[in-house]
């Protein structure tokens, strides 16, 4: 949906298991922070979308059980430290 509404997906990366974990590191680009906002509020808004998100949940055992297999989920925003020229 992210994709679908503008944003750019650089790359996701994993970790090799160690000790029972495994690590998940996706970048996404956007054109700045209110795209950011403006794109997030569009997939909330995507009844469909949230529908489908909501039946995975409930397929995986609900989100009380999801805790205990997504234990820290967080967003960082970076600013880029090389100048990107526009054509």
């Amino acid at each position: 949906m992210q994709l679908e509404n503008g944003a750019r997906l650089i790359g996701r990366w994993m970790t090799q298991e160690q000790d029972g974990y495994i690590e998940v590191l996706a970048i996404w680009e956007y054109d700045d922070r209110d795209a950011f906002e403006r794109i997030e509020a569009s997939v909330r808004a995507d009844a469909e979308h949230m529908k489908r998100v909501d039946d995975w949940k409930e397929k995986m055992g609900g989100k009380h059980s999801l805790q205990n297999v997504f234990y820290n989920i967080e967003q960082d925003f970076l600013e880029s430290t090389v100048s990107v020229q526009q054509e």
